[in-house]
């Protein structure tokens, strides 16, 4: 992040006076602003995640599951003719 690199460039030189308190603090107050959105945004991540398990519906079983009322039919005389 550039305010964290602002921050370590400009502490040893707030220090020796060639920058000044206030940019330091500046540069501080930037520094912590972004850190605090980027905490915001990983916890909007975090709940984004958790309400997606919600809505993820897993089967117990794999494969295909209804009732196809017709084709049962069809299979049915099928079965029958073939018994004979």
């Amino acid at each position: 992040m550039q305010a964290e690199e602002d921050v370590k460039r400009y502490t040893p030189l707030a220090e020796v006076g060639a920058v000044s308190k206030r940019d330091l603090e500046i540069a501080i107050s930037r520094y912590e602003a972004q850190k605090g959105e980027l905490d915001a945004a990983l916890a909007q991540l975090n709940v984004a995640k958790t309400n997606l398990g919600y809505a993820t519906v897993t089967a117990p079983i794999t494969g295909l599951i209804g009732y196809l009322p017709h084709e049962l039919e069809i299979l049915s005389v099928v079965h029958q003719m073939l018994s004979f």
